[in-house]
């Protein structure tokens, strides 16, 4: 974890700005870790070092949900060639080989044949044709549902990986923290021992000193859940923990607008996107039920070559070889019975219940994003607050330090002040992180965190 840094020369840049500062606070947080951090950290289960880059990808190939959507939808996709079957041609070749004695009769439904051949295909038939489009159409559903799966795994490895992250940082300034409680706690017992303290001094003391230590015991518990969370999502083997690694991102590039983000929102929907193509889906179901009375034309081709020895040169005038037939058979519906009407009716009731939900979802994911947005800049403007309180808290340091030098106060002051800001660089941790996960959401939201993340 980082951890404010206690040399002379990190010190040189506490009037720099923050971002300067945070560069030689991360170089002197290496040289302040406690020995026995750093073993811990050693002996700890090895785990993946991965970018939050290289964590979306790995997702989107091998996240299980993501590869639920996958087999749903090609599934779907199998489910509409099949329901086109019948519009394909099919072509079998065998045999009614057989001895005839007497007159030749029928083997398998024509006569005996020493090879056979038969071709058929639905040349028309308008209702299948509707439920060949209703099948694809549900099939652009799932594709649809299979991209959204991919924008919900890019968004929770996004925020788990944000927890990840600022947990790691969190347990080094607790480090840290802990550091100067324990120092505060010897200068208390010394002062105890010279009669400068009372013993209630000491025990404030070594409270603080307790309280960090649970505090960083709950962080360094949450942190191994987080990263054994993060390697679940990333759908790696049991046991195998992902560590963020360090970087410098770009800030996300979010809406600022809400009205713009609502617009958007409902534009990029996959919610949306699929109770439309349900709906465009439905609509074929309805034809294909209206269509019932239109005639069915199918193909019908059949070839056959005869032998002697079937004896059909004895009971026919004339006796050919090779034997072939191409035509097609008609089937016209004139009662179809009540099924097609109810279908046609239930149709109906289910174009209504899509209208009503499609109608909802635009409201809902409308007033979502404008609320993400509010959100977002409150997050921003909550990660300035903590960034200045952060800034005061560095300044009081630097200032309690020169008086120390000049005399004009205590060690223990020093100590407490540096305890201090590092609680303020806990604070600055979570609240930057929770900008960017604000962010990261809105993106969700607005249909542009997948492209963001490529």
């Amino acid at each position: 974890m980082i951890a404010f840094p206690q040399t002379p020369f990190a010190r040189r840049f506490s009037k720099k700005p923050l971002v300067l500062s945070l560069c030689g606070w991360l170089l002197g947080s290496w040289l302040v870790l406690p020995c026995g951090a750093q073993a811990a950290t050693d002996g700890a289960t090895a785990a993946r070092t991965l970018s939050l880059k290289e964590c979306v990808r790995i997702a989107l190939r091998q996240n299980p949900d993501v590869l639920l959507a996958r087999l749903d939808h090609r599934e779907s996709v199998l489910r509409g060639q099949r329901v086109a079957d019948p519009f394909s041609l099919k072509l079998g070749v065998g045999s009614g080989l057989a001895y005839s004695s007497g007159f030749p009769m029928n083997v398998g439904g024509s006569g005996p044949s020493l090879i056979n051949a038969q071709a058929s295909m639905t040349i028309f038939d308008l209702p299948a044709r509707y439920r060949v489009a209703e099948a694809r159409e549900r099939a652009k559903g799932d594709l649809i549902t299979e991209r959204e799966k991919q924008e919900a795994a890019a968004l929770a490895i996004a925020s788990q990986f944000l927890d990840a992250e600022a947990l790691a940082l969190v347990e080094r300034s607790l480090h840290a923290e802990i550091a100067s409680l324990e120092r505060i706690v010897a200068i208390c017992e010394q002062q105890l021992k010279e009669g400068r303290a009372i013993p209630l001094d000491v025990k404030r003391a070594q409270a603080s000193l307790a309280a960090a230590r649970y505090r960083l015991r709950e962080a360094d518990t949450a942190s191994h859940h987080a990263q054994a969370q993060l390697g679940f999502l990333l759908g790696l083997d049991a046991g195998e923990q992902v560590r963020p690694s360090p970087e410098e991102r770009a800030a996300p590039v979010a809406p600022t607008d809400p009205a713009s983000a609502a617009s958007e929102a409902v534009g990029s929907s996959a919610e949306v996107k699929r109770l439309e193509v349900y709906l465009a889906a439905n609509r074929f179901r309805a034809k294909s039920a209206a269509a019932v009375h239109w005639p069915v034309i199918r193909l019908v081709s059949q070839y056959s070559m005869f032998s002697k020895f079937n004896n059909y040169d004895d009971y026919y005038n004339r006796f050919d070889r090779h034997n072939g037939q191409v035509g097609a058979s008609f089937e016209l519906p004139l009662f179809s019975g009540g099924a097609a009407k109810a279908e046609q009716s239930e149709a109906g009731v289910e174009a209504e219940r899509l209208r009503l939900n499609l109608r909802t979802a635009q409201h809902r994911v409308s007033l979502e994003a404008a609320d993400a947005t509010r959100r977002a800049q409150d997050a921003n403007a909550y990660r300035e607050v903590a960034a200045l309180d952060l800034e005061a808290a560095r300044e009081h340091v630097s200032v309690v330090l020169a008086r120390v030098n000049e005399g004009k106060a205590k060690v223990e002051e020093l100590e407490e002040a540096r305890s201090e800001e590092n609680r303020k660089w806990v604070e600055y941790y979570r609240s930057r992180a929770a900008a960017e996960r604000a962010a990261y959401d809105l993106l969700h939201k607005t249909g542009r965190l997948l492209a963001w993340f490529q």
